[in-house]
This record gives structure tokens, C-alpha cells and sequence, in this order.
């Protein structure tokens, strides 16, 4: 087994990110495969996406050079459910960022 470093995680998709495919197919990353048994971080790290408009017919593995980051679902909903009249949706993705604690 490899050790997967801090910073491939970190410079992962993460699930329920919206993405695009070279042909301008849209969709969600709905698994991420994170692989010890490669040595290479391009190679540790794969999606599967469920695609939402568009011809793909790939659904798994797709590695990062492949699809391009738009934005995560869940911050876009956090964002949208926050007062219109406060700053709240300003902090929601440093939120999303921040290490979990166990409780």
C-alpha cells in the first residue's frame, strides 16, 4: 500500500461536485475512488459521475485531467438557503472546508 497524501485529497473532486467532460456534458461526481494500491497521486484519485445532460455513456472511472470543476451542489444549496439581507452565504464554502471534528 502507498500512502495517499494530505494534498491529493485536498486537490480532489469531492462528491456531489458539478462537473463537465471535454463534450460539455454536465454532471455530479457521485462516487470518489481513492486508490493506496497506486503510487502515483494521478493515479490514486478516480470519479464516477452521474451524468445530468449530455451523450456520455461513461459513468466510472474518470481521472481529474478528464472533467472540469464548476462548483458542489450542497454549497449552492447552503448558499441559496441562507437571508438574502445577511452575508452568511459569503462564509458557507470556507465552512464546507474546514476540517471535520469528531464529535
Amino acid at each position: 500500500m502507498y500512502e495517499i497524501k494530505q494534498e491529493t485529497l485536498n486537490n480532489a473532486y469531492k462528491p456531489f461536485d458539478v462537473v463537465t467532460n471535454k463534450n460539455g456534458d454536465v454532471g455530479f461526481i457521485r462516487e470518489v475512488s481513492v486508490n493506496d494500491c497506486q503510487d502515483e497521486p494521478s493515479r490514486q484519485i478516480s470519479y464516477a459521475v452521474n451524468w445530468l445532460v449530455g451523450d456520455e455513456y461513461k459513468h466510472a472511472w474518470f481521472n481529474h485531467e478528464e472533467l472540469t470543476l464548476h462548483c458542489n451542489i450542497f454549497v449552492k444549496i447552503a448558499e441559496s438557503a441562507c437571508h438574502p439581507s445577511g452575508n452568511n452565504s459569503s462564509k458557507v464554502q470556507s465552512l464546507f472546508n474546514a476540517m471535520n471534528r469528531d464529535t
